[in-house]
This record gives structure tokens, sequence and C-alpha cells, in this order.
């Protein structure tokens, strides 16, 4: 059964439920606030030691998804390596790939700045 579900079955998209393709940005950004909100919430708000093993485990997570992200993309050497394809029929292609790698760095610059935001606080360095 799971087999079949997992290969006749589409792919769930905001399109199969009647959405505008971009519906599925609101979801990952509450998603993305409350997996922030609870990393906070894990720090906790209290003295002593169980703070500590908190704040802890908060590090523990940012830690891991700061391992996760990759590098940024180099779009200087992109844009070189793309622009003998942007005459051709994928050109339209080419050009949207383009503009996603430079979101995706803006996106990765942002999530960085965040964990260096929350690492910061929990440091007591935002007063």
């Amino acid at each position: 059964y799971i087999k079949y579900a997992d290969t006749a079955i589409p792919p769930e998209s905001p399109l199969l439920f009647g959405l505008h393709p971009n519906a599925e940005i609101g979801y990952l950004t509450n998603s993305t606030d409350k997996l922030f909100f609870d990393i906070l919430a894990m720090g906790g708000g209290g003295d002593g030691a169980s703070g500590d093993d908190s704040s802890n485990a908060v590090r523990e997570v940012m830690t891991s998804i700061q391992d996760r992200l990759p590098d940024d993309f180099e779009m200087v050497t992109l844009t070189l390596k793309a622009k003998p394809l942007l005459e051709g029929p994928a050109g339209p292609y080419i050009v949207v790939a383009l503009q996603e790698c430079g979101r995706m760095n803006a996106l990765l610059s942002e999530i960085r700045k965040s964990i260096s935001d929350l690492d910061k606080g929990l440091k007591g360095q935002l007063n």
C-alpha cells in the first residue's frame, strides 16, 4: 500500500487544492515562525542550571541548522556559464534559474543573520 501511494499519487501542491502556486509560501513562513518561536521558547527565561541546559539545546539546534546550510551560489560564475545558453530555446528557463539562485542567496543570508542574532540574544549582547 505504501509503495503504491508513493508511486501513484502525485505529490501535494497548492494547485491540487485549487490554490495559487505561491500559497505554499504562507504555510512555509508560518512553519518557520513556529520553529524559531519554539527554539526561543526552549531557551526559557529561568535562572540556574535548567536555563543552561535549555540554552545549550537551542545552541545545538542552531549549530545543526548552520551546519546543514549550503554555501551561497557563485552568481558571477553562474552568470558567465549561463551567458551562452541565454540565446538558445532554454533562455527563459536559464533566466528564471539565475533569479532563483539570487533569491536563494538572499534567503541563506537572512537565515545566517537570524541565527547570528539568536546567538547574540542568548549571550545577552542585544541589550
